[in-house]
């Protein structure tokens, strides 16, 4: 089966802690970690697990973060289809407490893939299943 997944990445900064702050309250982290995240990366990183065949059309800033993004979803053998916005690609700071409950903020433009985008527009031929996570212009 072959996978695509149209949609948007940012950069995630993620913090486990016992529980969200109150306000005006510190908490401190117990571990953490970064990288691509979002519904698109996550989708798509997912049905690259799952079918071992999946395209992943987005955009990314044309930062460090935005290159960063890209070659660690390609590192997991997912087809990469993207274009690079000029602008910083979106962040996101996850805070996930101890029952494995998310609060997140997310900083910056959502970006997400176009029609006139110079993208390979043709691997879309032929998959068997198409998901969408990001709002499309054309």
């Amino acid at each position: 089966m072959r996978a695509a997944v149209l949609g948007h990445v940012e950069w995630v900064e993620a913090v486990r802690v016992d529980r969200v702050p109150r306000s005006g309250e510190v908490v401190h982290g117990i571990d953490w970690w970064q990288g691509p995240g979002g519904a698109g990366a996550g989708a798509a990183v997912q049905l690259q697990k799952l079918t071992g065949d999946a395209i992943f059309y987005t955009a990314v800033g044309d930062d460090d973060l935005g290159l960063r993004a890209r070659r660690e979803l390609e590192a997991m053998d997912l087809e990469l289809e993207a274009s690079a916005r000029a602008a910083p690609t979106r962040r996101a700071l996850a805070l996930i407490d101890a029952d494995g409950e998310r609060a997140l903020t997310v900083v910056g433009e959502r970006h997400h893939p176009q029609v006139n985008d110079p993208l390979r527009w043709d691997h879309l031929h032929g998959v068997d299943v198409a998901f969408l996570t990001a709002a499309f212009r054309c």
